[in-house]
């Protein structure tokens, strides 16, 4: 079921109905029932192993924590080995075997993710095992984050499920404001993009540098408002239930250097990385830059590797690696040349920051090392012409991205006044009306989300 269907528009009002009209004890079980319906709605088969590998991490859970401390860390290695072992039988057939395999679990690394933070967190102490089966199941499918996150640690989700909500007026609000953001960013930005996005990388060698370079910056827009579009109706869509998930994105092409840009872009992804991986393998007292860059480029390599096993993504991985790389050399060099004291030098990095995420995206979304090449090396190419095979109206789409943007980047200042909400209430609604009739007359409906098939 997508957010971005009729579906999902019967069956989300529905739920609400329902969640504040059954007994505060019972919400939980509701949501349980609620999620497996919606899981179900994509490919009916894998929810009774999605289940079984919920009991056994409910289970694995216990021991770890009951255990003698000879035993703990045996429980815990198994548990995240078959974690391991799941996740890879469905999301790498192909290093298997060769016949076509059928699609994965819907939000297949999502949930496993959060699974194994469960798994984590209580291996190391930070967390109480849950003892209801119930919440446990629920932590793992609640449906506003079960395709595309955001991962939620227990400490933050499971004491919220835990909660009786009543119906609030102000949260149920500001939930349908996301709720209609995000739909905004993704039927009306991010698909009007993708349509020329995809037919460009589809066949790259038919199209000159203009459309090239045009398709790239398209696909570098088109993600952040898919995935970004994603994440704020799922956070309405708990809102609105009484349930807060982790916001995913800070104005991430704001960003002035890389290591920014990954503390602003898919946050609960990027600290899970951070926290499980990178940490424990840069622990020591005293540091090694040459430990830290190991690490760096374990936890990319990993990252890009987490989107599937193709050598596009695994090229995307190594190139953020490098620029971090770059990064951590620069800042050692910068003081010597006093680059701070150029007025323009903040929105230098910001330029400089975007172009090259742009790159790296190119990798992102080729279908092949070798389109990603022929796209990269011919973006200079047939600029004299200045000609693009644009479908008709896409240049609407191009100017009301550009527009979006100036308008995200007002909002994002320090200044209060100028926040959305600060804004006059006629002025506000107006917006809500525009954005209606935006959905409703030039909206693509029914597509996909990009992070859906990771």
């Amino acid at each position: 079921m997508l957010f971005n269907s009729y579906h999902y528009a019967v069956f989300f009002p529905t739920v609400v109905v329902l969640y504040y009209c059954c007994p505060p004890s019972r919400q939980w079980a509701l949501l349980l029932v609620a999620s497996s319906y919606f899981y179900m709605a994509y490919v009916p088969l894998y929810l009774p192993i999605l289940f079984g590998l919920i009991a056994m991490d409910y289970v694995a859970a216990l021991w770890i924590e009951s255990a003698p401390a000879a035993n703990r860390r045996f429980y815990f290695m198994v548990s995240m080995a078959v974690n391991l072992a799941y996740l890879g039988y469905f999301k790498y057939p192909n290093l298997w075997s060769h016949h076509e395999a059928p699609p994965p679990p819907l939000g297949l690394t999502f949930h496993t993710f959060q699974s194994m933070a469960y798994l984590i967190e209580v291996y190391c102490g930070r967390f109480k095992a849950e003892r209801h089966f119930g919440y446990c199941a629920t932590y793992v499918l609640f449906f506003p984050q079960l395709v595309a996150g955001p991962i939620e640690r227990p400490q933050q989700l499971l004491p919220q499920l835990r909660e009786a909500h009543s119906f609030q007026y102000d949260r149920t609000v500001t939930g349908l404001r996301l709720i209609l953001l995000g739909l905004f960013k993704k039927v009306v930005l991010a698909d009007n993009l993708g349509t020329f996005v995809d037919a460009v990388y589809a066949k790259p060698q038919s199209y000159l540098g203009p459309d090239l370079t045009l398709a790239a910056l398209c696909f570098t827009m088109q993600v952040y408002f898919d995935f970004s579009g994603y994440i704020d109706i799922a956070r309405g869509s708990s809102r609105v239930l009484g349930i807060e998930l982790a916001q995913s994105f800070r104005f991430p092409y704001l960003a002035k250097s890389i290591p920014e840009f990954w503390r602003r872009w898919n946050i609960p992804l990027s600290t899970w990385f951070r926290d499980y991986v990178y940490v424990p393998l840069t622990y020591r007292k005293q540091l090694r830059p040459t430990r830290h860059l190991v690490g760096v480029f374990v936890v990319f390599v990993l990252s890009g590797l987490w989107h599937g096993a193709k050598w596009t993504f695994l090229i995307y991985g190594l190139l953020h690696a490098s620029y971090i790389t770059g990064s951590f050399l620069w800042r050692l060099l910068a003081p010597r040349f006093a680059v701070q004291r150029f007025k323009m030098w903040g929105w230098l990095q910001v330029a400089g920051t975007f172009a090259l995420c742009n790159f790296a995206f190119v990798f992102f979304r080729a279908s092949s090392v070798e389109d990603a090449m022929f796209i990269v090396s011919h973006l200079p190419a047939g600029w004299q012409a200045l000609s693009l095979s644009v479908p008709r109206g896409f240049h609407t789409y191009v100017a009301l991205t550009v527009a979006f943007m100036a308008l995200e980047g007002l909002c994002a200042g320090t200044q209060p006044k100028l926040r959305f909400e600060a804004w006059p209430r006629p002025l506000r609604w107006s917006c809500y009306y525009l954005a209606l009739f935006m959905i409703a007359v030039f909206g693509r409906y029914a597509l996909a989300f990009v992070y859906e098939r990771f």
